[in-house]
Formats: C-alpha cells, structure tokens, sequence
C-alpha cells in the first residue's frame, strides 16, 4: 500500500514562536486503503480526498460522507466546530430545565399507563404522603388523627427480615416492593415512589382519597408536580 504522510496541526500556531509551534504540531502515518467503500450500495471514491487506514481504523472525509449520508456538514467559524446535521437552538437553563421535568413526567405518566393496562391504580407515594402530612399538622382538632401517615420498615422476630409499612392512625400495613409499591429505576428518587391504589383502599377511607385527588387536581396544598 502506498503509505500518506499527513501533519495535524492543532491549534492556532500563528502567534506562537517556533519552539512552541513546533509542539503543537503531531504527525501521524496513515495508509490508502485497498477495499472499497460502500455508502447507501454505492461505492465511495475520491482522488483528491482519499480513504484512508489508521491503525486498523477507517478514515473519510467527513463533509464528503455526510452529504452522501443525506447529512449537511458545515464549519462554524464564530463557534469554531464543526456541526453535522441540522444545527439545534442552545437551550437556556431555564429551557433545559423545563425539558427535564417533560421528560421525567412522560416516563411517570407511562408508568402510571403500563399498570392502568394491568388493571393497577398507581398514585404517587410522596405526594400523598405530603398531603397527609400537610393536612394532620394545620388542623387542631380531633380530625387531624384521620390524616395521621407515616412510613418506615421494622424487623421481624427472626432478627434479619426487614418488613416495609405505611402506619395509618398508628397502625402499620405492611407492603412489598415491587408489588403493592413500585419504586421504578429510570424514575430520580426525589419525584417519590408509587402505591397501588388497591393497598391504600384497605386502610385509607374513601373521603380522604377523594379530597387527594381534589387537592392534587386543582394544586391547591402548595406543590406543582
């Protein structure tokens, strides 16, 4: 193979003296490659600006193969870089942030849809937690004992099991992971955890849910989720 000797130049070496010059210089030995190369079933070919071979890796030229590809490539020269494909408008913080919380909710609400499709009602964990919690402390009298909810695991007699409840007027209802509370791996863990419906029905009175649902729809106990 006929060997290419090619120099890199990195950086602007304009302004520099000639020691300094000659350290941002790098040269690299590459080799024109004696198989063909096949773009969409059509094989590239180029005299001036050749394929060539690299320590077993394959180099093209990049603007050559993206408008084979279909892809425009482009030099920027006020952000110095190169962009390949359709340029995408720089997110502000305030954007990036406002796309996080959509992507969060879309994986929360397909949750909620794969267990609506197993016939299992989830709610989220956390928030009703907080409304409960929110309801027991601002109210003084005797009702604030049907808003009592707490969480927490206790050990059995045997010294090593651990056992998940939620305490309910102070009485503990325990749970399993993964089926009455579903505690999701692509889900960050401060938007909380989910209960079945189900479990939550066995100790929680009906009004009390209603009046979640209420609050939780018209975002009337201070959290936008």
């Amino acid at each position: 193979m006929k060997k290419v000797l090619i120099g890199v130049v990195i950086g602007s070496a304009v302004t520099l003296t000639t020691s300094a010059y000659a350290d941002t210089i790098k040269e690299y030995i590459l080799t024109k490659i004696d198989y063909p190369i096949l773009v969409n079933g059509k094989e590239f070919k180029s005299n001036e600006l050749p394929a060539l071979n690299y320590q077993g890796n394959t180099y093209l030229p990049l603007k050559a193969i993206g408008e084979a590809l279909g892809k425009p490539v482009k030099w920027n020269d006020q952000l110095y870089r190169v962009e390949i494909g359709q340029a995408t408008e720089e997110l502000t913080p305030q954007q990036q942030a406002e796309q996080y919380k959509k992507d969060q909710d879309a994986k929360v609400q397909k949750l909620i849809d794969n267990y609506k499709a197993k016939g299992i009602e989830l709610i989220n964990l956390l928030k009703f937690e907080i409304f409960m919690s929110t309801k027991s402390n601002y109210l003084v009298d005797s009702n604030s004992k049907n808003y009592q909810l707490a969480s927490g695991y206790r050990i059995l007699n045997d010294g090593k099991t651990y056992v998940n409840y939620l305490s309910y007027k102070g009485v503990m209802y325990d749970y399993t992971v993964g089926v009455e509370v579903i505690e999701p791996d692509d889900i960050p863990a401060y938007i909380g955890n989910f209960v079945d419906m189900a479990y939550l029905k066995k100790f929680i009175p009906q009004n009390i849910l209603d009046e979640y649902f209420k609050a939780d729809k018209n975002k009337t106990w201070g959290i936008n989720w």
